[in-house]
Formats: C-alpha cells, sequence, structure tokens
C-alpha cells in the first residue's frame, strides 16, 4: 500500500511539473515565434520602404522636365520624404506630383524648399 502511494505521488509529480514546463515552454515558444513574425515582417516593410524609394528616386530622375539633381528622397517611418531644393514653386509642386505617383501607396512628405540662385540651375 505504501509503494502504491509512493508511486501515486511520483506520477502526479510528474504530471505536475508536464503541465507546469508545458505552460512555460508554449508561452516562451509562442513568443518566439512572434518575434520570429515581426521581424520578418519588419524586413518585408524595409524592403518595400526602399523599394518606393528608389521609385521616386528613378521617377525624379528620368522626368525630362525636372531638374531633380538637388532632390534628395528618404524614408521615415514608411514615409517617402523629399528634402533638398529646387527652383521654383512650379519644379517644387511638380517634385509632389512624380513622387506621389511612384511612391504607390506611401505618403510623401516633401521638405523642399525653394532656391532660384542654385548653381547649374537648366
Amino acid at each position: 500500500m505504501r509503494v502504491k502511494r509512493i508511486a501515486q505521488r511520483s506520477m502526479m509529480g510528474a504530471g505536475l511539473t508536464a503541465i507546469i514546463l508545458g505552460l512555460t515552454v508554449h508561452p516562451l515558444s509562442a513568443q518566439a515565434q512572434d518575434q520570429s513574425d515581426s521581424s520578418a515582417s519588419h524586413r518585408m516593410t524595409k524592403g518595400a520602404d526602399s523599394d518606393a524609394a528608389a521609385k521616386v528616386r528613378a521617377a525624379l530622375n528620368s522626368n525630362p522636365t525636372f531638374d531633380g539633381r538637388h532632390v534628395d528622397v528618404a524614408m521615415d517611418k514608411g514615409n517617402v520624404v523629399l528634402s533638398g531644393f529646387v527652383q521654383s514653386s512650379q519644379a517644387l509642386q511638380e517634385a509632389t506630383r512624380i513622387a506621389t505617383e511612384a511612391a504607390g501607396d506611401h505618403k510623401v512628405v516633401n521638405h523642399l524648399s525653394i532656391n532660384q540662385n542654385y548653381p547649374n540651375a537648366p
């Protein structure tokens, strides 16, 4: 009888240990999976961001009526950011239009300034 109780206690202890370990291990693996998913999502977003910036840069540089030599394109929190300067208010509006078309779903933030006397003006 005494051996039977010891065996039952051992089995209960093992069961409790398995339950505790099961509960402890499961959330950790779920958390690790969430972090892995988040990292993959971040990498995909980062890639999409650099693609958007590259498309905007290419669109600005390939437009025959727009001088984009002094325009920088960057990404900030998923937004396309234009900085630098252009020669006129019309060029500023054109830069915004070109960038918006090329940016797709990304918002365009325009931090361009107008500098009518910049060197190498067309």
